[in-house]
């Protein structure tokens, strides 16, 4: 039988949404509040969290979403304004919506697409 345990990210993630498992690691989309910006965070449940995707070419991100990682270790995820937007517990806006492709191995990031797809949500394969 498998067992759960409970983890306490250390530091704690902030309105932590998608996560995805990829190579023993835990990649979270975390929204992020007023103090802590919205980022990509990488988890290793043994030890401690580190944020590794925080802003594109210096503007912050929104309010990422969702996360989804390719095999190949191409990860795909969401920003889109819902921390503002639908909450308002987020700074505001500085990106349009939009889905970003982060090569892992590289650490190239790019916009794939956005402006006029709304609220981006669950990349998936």
């Amino acid at each position: 039988m498998k067992q759960t345990s409970k983890v306490y990210p250390d530091p704690p993630l902030t309105i932590a949404n998608g996560a995805y498992l990829f190579n023993g690691l835990v990649y979270w989309a975390q929204e992020g509040n007023i103090t802590t910006p919205s980022s990509v965070v990488k988890m290793d449940p043994k030890t401690l969290t580190e944020v590794v995707q925080n802003n594109f070419y210096g503007h912050r991100f929104n309010s990422m979403n969702d996360i989804a990682v390719s095999d190949e270790g191409i990860a795909f995820f969401t920003d889109g304004n819902y921390g503002w937007g639908d909450f308002n517990d987020t700074l505001s806006p500085q990106l349009a919506n939009g889905v970003y492709l982060w090569d892992m191995s590289t650490g190239n990031l790019c916009w794939s697409s956005g402006g006029c797809i709304g609220q981006p949500e669950r990349p998936c394969f």
